[in-house]
């Protein structure tokens, strides 16, 4: 184990004990499929400096700022719309 590293039964037992409160928490595998075609469409086809870029900057380096901040709102927006769909057919079967 290196320094700085916690032993995985550790890291198990913190996240077991933990109470989970993630919204995709017992979504079904039709939406978290959904879910990860939304995230790959967006991510998928960015290689790491761009990534990167992204993650320190919070635009991609192709779009500048203000076509980033729509892009990326139309990506959570539908993120929201899969959200609420299943919710919507849960709320029907229930």
């Amino acid at each position: 184990m290196e320094t700085g590293e916690l032993p995985e039964s550790v890291l198990c037992a913190s996240f077991a004990e933990r109470p989970s409160t993630s919204r995709l928490n017992g979504l079904d595998r039709k939406t978290l499929l959904k879910l990860f075609e939304e995230d790959e469409r967006v991510f998928g086809g960015r290689n790491e400096a761009e990534l990167k870029f992204w993650t320190e900057h919070d635009y991609w380096p192709d779009l500048g700022p203000e076509e980033s901040a729509k892009y990326m709102d139309k990506h959570f927006e539908r993120i929201e719309e899969v959200l609420n769909d299943r919710k919507q057919s849960d709320h029907h079967r229930g």
